[in-house]
């Protein structure tokens, strides 16, 4: 889950923190002047939640972006940011780079504060870097010694965010591939993507659809993104390494967002993107998968989870994330989500200890009015608002855009399980 800050940490069910863009200009305001105090606020909210562990290693992944003005190589790239000069292009000395993430870990070094477990090279490089490949890559090679000087941290590369077919930078799996054979893959522990479709059409695509802006131009779905990126990875000697997309949602104002929430598919696309990702956590190593973003509903239409009210509590589409996460965290998905012959109802199946299995049920169509025949060993179903209801033997049950979850044991409560 990605906080945007303003002391507004989501109170919700989650395993990682992702991506508050650890802005290099936020942090060294001026050369050799430091500022760690709106990443410190975030990593003692996310101790406070329970996302540090016992070796006092953060859940989280801290993202680099942007150089300052001070250090750019090119200042025409610099542009106003809440009142921070950031740029796009190099820095004019490798040293500054280097010297800045020296920092970073010397600050975040387990004892002054927490460990941080992943670390993002550069935020959606192929639309936010203004240098060459080699260039980015000679800041990776700079960064790597560095960052494993702590045996806890990792660090990832640049996350890439865009459509998957076509060409050029817009095309994030072909832009990660080009990177890792300019000699990226030597120095990264894994690699980062975003799974954003794009927001900018009516009806909003979801999440395992796929979108054609164009015949070459294609966003989605999700599985076919992570499935692509994966397999660019293999290509380049990184089948060892973890998957992670460390920002995704439905974008901007994707449902029209105007602060009241469209509480059908907003929450529909919240549980169906969840139960995608973690459907592809054992069969390509998919390690986190970040929802971009809880807060700031006042001035942000990315993936709102918060109400409007001030409360800062939940939206009905956040109560939908704490669902599916109780659903899934803790159990096995040996396989990802699939459609069914009818190419509209989607299953996810689930089991745990005890001889417990789940069912994920949903259908893309939006007609109404749809059945599921449930096995006989399935006894109840839940929905997203957590109620339960008894399944008679043999009898369907209806199914909608928002996903239900079949139970197999009626006597296993899916309790409320502790934030990792």
């Amino acid at each position: 889950m990605c906080p945007l800050g303003d002391n507004d940490f989501p109170p919700l069910s989650q395993g990682t923190v992702g991506q508050p863009t650890l802005s290099w200009p936020k942090i060294e305001t001026s050369q050799n002047n430091w500022s760690f105090g709106f990443f410190d606020a975030i990593v003692n909210q996310a101790k406070a939640a329970g996302l540090v562990d016992s070796d006092n290693v953060a859940n989280m992944v801290l993202v680099f972006g942007e150089t300052p003005q001070w250090a750019a190589s090119d200042t025409a790239t610099c542009k106003n940011e809440g009142g921070e000069m950031e740029c796009t292009s190099p820095p004019s000395n490798i040293q500054y780079w280097q010297d800045f993430v020296a920092q970073v870990i010397q600050h975040y070094n387990g004892v002054r504060m927490p460990h941080i477990k992943y670390y993002e090279l550069w935020l959606e490089a192929n639309g936010g870097w203004s240098g060459s490949q080699a260039e980015l890559v000679q800041l990776a090679q700079a960064a790597y010694p560095i960052i494993h000087t702590d045996p806890y941290s990792m660090l990832m590369t640049p996350s890439v965010t865009g459509a998957i077919t076509g060409s050029g930078a817009q095309n994030e799996v072909q832009w990660m591939g080009q990177y890792l054979a300019a000699g990226g893959a030597q120095y990264a522990d894994g690699v980062d993507f975003h799974s954003f479709m794009d927001s900018k059409v009516t009806p909003h695509p979801m999440p395992e659809t796929q979108y054609c802006t164009a015949s070459t131009t294609c966003f989605g779905p999700v599985q076919t993104l992570a499935a692509e990126m994966r397999n660019t990875m293999n290509q380049y000697g990184m089948s060892s390494k973890p998957l992670l997309d460390t920002s995704g949602s439905w974008g901007a104002g994707g449902f029209g967002y105007s602060g009241t929430e469209e509480t059908d598919t907003e929450s529909a696309y919240v549980a169906r993107w969840m139960l995608l990702h973690a459907g592809l956590a054992a069969t390509l190593n998919l390690q986190l998968a970040s929802w971009y973003a809880w807060g700031s509903p006042s001035n942000n239409t990315w993936g709102v989870l918060e109400l409007t009210d001030g409360s800062k509590n939940p939206n009905t589409a956040g109560l939908a994330w704490n669902q599916v996460y109780n659903w899934t965290a803790g159990a096995t998905m040996a396989q990802p989500c699939a459609a069914l012959a009818d190419n509209t109802t989607w299953t996810c199946s689930l089991t745990r200890s005890g001889g417990y299995s789940g069912l994920a049920v949903w259908s893309t169509s939006t007609s109404g009015g749809l059945t599921y025949t449930p096995a006989t060993q399935y006894t109840q179903y839940r929905d997203l608002t957590g109620a339960t209801q008894q399944i008679t033997p043999g009898a369907t049950v209806s199914i909608g855009i928002k996903p239900i979850l079949l139970e197999s044991v009626s006597s296993v409560s899916l309790r409320r399980r502790p934030r990792r």
